[in-house]
């Protein structure tokens, strides 16, 4: 019944909490005020007998809907309208996934429309709930009429007023009002509280707390242990079913499991649960770990081919393998290319005669061996291996290997993993050797080698030429945790000093590679952007995306449910197992540690202005993620091992969940063909050109280095077609590389710059 009461109490007080955006338009003497939430644009425009109310909206995996809508006229009130609390959507071939571009092909529709006689001076007042990341768009039917939209949530936040041709009149961008984000990012967990706390009242219906606490008296039992402990041969027994368990001895001497599945004299969830396990051999385990692994790598294999066309679909791929190339030849940067202002490739710069990518070596270096054998996407596709590995291992480590399968499994199948491994993008490196290091640093019950904590330490310092935030962001939680076993006497302080000494030692080549670009050590090449990449300054802007990542990480965490389950449910439920895990209190402290590991990662976020929700979906939080399968896998065990008959429902549950991720991973990634209107087309065209070639492109199109990015950083060669950019003129150019002869890419056809028939010879 508690669990009932905290699921609903928690449910309606994220309602409350929701985002809402208040709207209005005022139109008067000529004149169109168009606010929403705190920012309002102005236009001068011809202002006709307004009649009709509609608003357009495209689907999206966030629900969307409204409240009210009142309109009034200098004479009173014209009318009040409700709208619906969640806008309806025709059903399309492509249903939202939760990315910006794939959700381009969602269906949209008119999802209100209303009669009524406004005038040409008039107030419209109404809230808006949920995030849309596209334009939700408030036409104003007259002759003329004009329109207004926003877009608040997601990747974008901004309003236009547009007249009743769709030209823009005016646009600009929305403040963050960052308590009404505090507010949305606490819904967004207390559905996740509301969530766990279903599932756990719907298991204690399914066991029957009745015949558990009847099973287990508080008596002492026959076999004369006490409730809660084991007899020798139940001892023996458990010991092959929980593998990596610790037996500790109770007041009588008699062994009893420090298990998440048996525990003291607990009511409810915290009741001693003994009982038999399923068996799961070390043999059995290692064998579908290993099919797992080799799936994982089969798939991001797929995905970089078939997928993603072996091309860069981001601006930052594009620079990641250009700095890979760079380092083939022997150099940290490049030389400045002769009439360098034709190469304005996005995130480089050009600094006294060299020419700078954005990021520190490390990942691009590990990048360096694929690219040299043609193949980019290698290293990304066979860290899968032991990224799998290690979200097992976590499971392993902290609930044995039933929990182990779970989350491996989850962690295959998840369609960011997918995309990312898939990738030229560092977060599955970085991902993955913090990971290593957490895994590292989990306590221990003896003493360990040094080996184990120079290893973590040299994670971290490689993870911190890679993505240097998330390092931090992670060490610092590790590095409290750790101090406090050493204060409690349970760690020795010279581990610690060799997990620092490791760190230190292993970040020395980032520190030298800055120095080297920016003539300081703590300087990275990000400061060569324009305006600060990371300041308190942009605490509201940081607050804002903390409500984004998150409310964007569940429906690419897992995948669960595409495409048939939509709204609120499925942002629900991926994190409901997590919330098990801590809502029945049979969480340990590992399982803590990795909360706050996540929970650093997120915060430390706040300072940025960037999502990175452009390059597929919440990438930034892809560390969080291996946490989350691992701590899903738990919750999902703490279900299972209530009673014997619940490990049954509580496995097919996961094991459905898991399968439809699955399942839908051909359909689902399909829509990411083409990403970012990035295709293959230029470079199959190019590849067709005599030696000694030079393609344009439009300057404003930066696409065209994604498309190009075979053939960057291999302006020596002259077998190989230059990319440069279009600026109109072509006499610098001719000047500059006086052996190519130079075409156009124009439209999707290759076209010579000059006619040989117009030449003079």
């Amino acid at each position: 019944m508690v669990f009932l009461v905290l699921a609903t109490a928690s449910w309606l007080i994220a309602g409350s909490l929701d985002l809402k955006t208040a709207i209005e338009v005022v139109a008067w003497n000529g004149r169109i005020e168009w606010t929403v939430g705190t920012t309002t644009l102005s236009v001068r425009t011809e202002i006709a007998d307004v009649k009709t109310i509609s608003l357009s909206a495209q689907a999206g995996m966030q629900p969307t809907g409204g409240s009210v809508l009142e309109g009034a006229t200098p004479d009173g009130p014209v009318g009040r309208w409700r709208l619906p609390p969640s806008f309806s959507f025709p059903r399309g071939p492509h249903p939202p996934v939760g990315d910006w571009w794939a959700d381009e092909m969602a269906p949209t529709a008119t999802v209100f429309s209303v009669s009524a006689d406004l005038g040409s001076e008039f107030t419209l007042r109404g809230v808006i709930t949920g995030r849309h990341h596209q334009h939700l768009i408030l036409n104003l039917g007259g002759a003329p009429g004009f329109a207004c939209a926003f877009r608040r949530g997601l990747l974008n936040n901004d309003l236009l007023i547009l007249d009743d041709q769709g030209t823009v009149l005016a646009s600009g961008s929305l403040d963050p009002q960052p308590l009404d984000r505090l507010g949305a990012t606490t819904a967004t967990v207390l559905r996740a509280v509301s969530g766990g706390s279903l599932l756990l009242a719907l298991w204690l219906i399914i066991v029957g707390r009745t015949r558990t606490s009847h099973r287990f008296s508080s008596r002492d039992r026959k076999d004369g242990t006490q409730r809660g402990y084991l007899s020798d041969e139940a001892t023996s027994r458990t010991r092959q079913y929980f593998a990596g368990d610790e037996l500790r001895k109770g007041p009588r001497g008699v062994p009893y499991l420090r298990s998440q599945q048996i525990t003291g004299e607990k009511r409810g969830f915290r009741d001693p649960m003994v009982h038999n396990v399923p068996r799961l051999s070390p043999r059995a385990l290692a064998i579908v770990l290993a099919l797992l692994c080799l799936s994982g790598v089969g798939l991001a294999v797929w995905t970089a081919i078939d997928i993603f066309e072996n091309l860069p679909h981001l601006p930052d791929e594009v620079v990641y393998q250009l700095q890979g190339r760079w380092l083939l030849s022997g150099h940290l940067t490049g030389a400045e290319p002769p009439c360098s202002e034709y190469f304005p490739v996005p995130l480089t710069y050009v600094r006294n005669g060299r020419w700078i990518g954005h990021y520190p070596p490390a990942w691009p270096l590990l990048l360096a061996p694929g690219i040299a054998a043609g193949a980019p996407w290698l290293a990304p596709a066979l860290l899968r291996i032991p990224h799998i590995l290690l979200i097992a291992l976590l499971g392993l480590r902290l609930g044995g290997r039933w929990t182990a399968l779970a989350a491996a499994a989850a962690a295959l199948v998840s369609p960011l993993a997918l995309l990312l491994f898939g990738s030229r993008m560092p977060h599955a490196g970085s991902a993955t050797l913090l990971l290593t290091a957490v895994l590292l640093c989990l306590p221990k019950t003896r003493p360990t080698s040094r080996w184990r904590w120079v290893g973590a330490g040299v994670a971290f310092g490689l993870a911190f030429g890679m993505r240097p935030l998330t390092a931090v962001a992670v060490a610092l939680p590790v590095g409290l945790f750790l101090l406090g076993e050493t204060l409690a006497g349970r760690q020795r302080w010279r581990d610690g000093l060799w997990l620092i000494l490791a760190g230190l030692t292993a970040s020395l080549p980032t520190l030298m590679a800055n120095d080297a670009v920016t003539n300081s050590p703590w300087t990275f090449p990000y400061a060569l952007a324009e305006g600060s990449m990371y300041s308190i300054e942009h605490a509201a802007f940081g607050i804002r995306n903390l409500d984004t990542l998150l409310s964007s990480l569940g429906p690419l965490v897992h995948g669960w449910g595409w495409p048939w389950l939509s709204g609120p449910v499925s942002l629900a439920l991926p994190f409901a197992f997590i919330a098990v895990l801590f809502l029945s209190r049979r969480s340990t402290r590992e399982d803590r540690l990795l909360a706050a590991v996540a929970a650093a990662v997120i915060l430390a976020h706040l300072g940025t202005r960037a999502t990175g929700l452009h390059g597929f979906g919440p990438r930034y939080l892809f560390v969080p993620c291996g946490i989350a399968w691992v701590l899903t896998a738990r919750g999902a065990a703490v279900l299972a091992a209530r009673e014997r008959r619940s490990h049954p429902v509580a496995a097919v549950l996961l094991a459905l969940l898991i399968l439809s991720a699955g399942v839908a991973i051909p359909h689902r990634l399909s829509l990411y063909r083409g990403y970012n209107d990035v295709t293959p087309d230029m470079g199959r065209a190019a590849s067709t050109l005599p030696q000694c070639s030079l393609v344009l492109f439009p300057e404003d199109n930066w696409r065209g280095w994604a498309e190009a990015s075979p053939w960057l950083g291999r302006e020596d060669d002259h077998t190989a077609p230059l990319f440069a950019a279009d600026l109109g003129e072509t006499l610098g150019l001719e000047w500059c590389y006086p052996d190519r002869r130079i075409y156009r890419w124009a439209d999707d056809k290759m076209v010579p710059a000059f006619d040989p028939a117009d030449m003079i010879p």
